[in-house]
């Protein structure tokens, strides 16, 4: 242990004997308290740089998000014989439900990328992507009225949903809400 020279031996002494006592009784030595501090504001800072990180991924991961549902929703105008074809026989107003679904897509994600209205856009897309889910089930349970497919993708794209209401509601949560239940502060 360095100690300054101006400091003299019983002094030393008192030094040392606080160390022993402590380590006796398991508390932590003058020594082991500034790794201790070393450690927590290390840890700190990689947790914050942890944070920044997950952060950009996630606003970029957000911007191929909304870009998705952006130009998913401009393909309902587009392509609407498509759509219009995948539409259960048991829904009413085909047309209306396209072209709704469609302005639907493109506000929420143009909303999506407004930090205000992400959660509510987030939301907004879970419970499109559950109301579009019918046609879905219809497309792959009827697949036969669909033969310019193969089956197998049709059963992936239901799958895929699940994947994209995941994705949406990581965008419900905050961004940081890990750090706050492990921040440390140092004393």
């Amino acid at each position: 242990m360095w100690l300054p020279t101006f400091i003299t031996a019983p002094a030393y002494e008192v030094l040392l004997s606080f160390s022993l006592a402590s380590a006796f009784i398991g508390a932590p030595s003058v020594e082991e308290n500034h790794i201790n501090r070393h450690n927590v504001c290390w840890e700190a800072g990689r947790s914050y740089r942890k944070l920044r990180c997950m952060r950009k991924i996630k606003l970029i991961l957000k911007c191929l998000f909304a870009v998705f549902f952006v130009l998913a929703g401009f393909n309902h105008f587009i392509n609407t014989a498509f759509y219009l074809k995948i539409m259960p026989p048991f829904l009413p107003w085909h047309l209306l439900l396209v072209y709704l679904s469609g302005i639907i897509e493109i506000v929420l994600g143009i909303l999506l990328l407004i930090p205000k209205f992400t959660r509510m856009a987030a939301w907004g897309l879970i419970a499109l992507l559950i109301a579009v889910f019918p046609a879905n089930i219809h497309m792959a349970v009827n697949h036969e009225l669909y033969p310019e497919y193969s089956v197998t993708p049709l059963w992936i794209r239901l799958l895929l949903q699940f994947v994209l209401i995941a994705w949406a509601y990581w965008y419900t949560l905050p961004v940081d809400r890990g750090l706050r239940s492990n921040q440390v502060t140092a004393a």
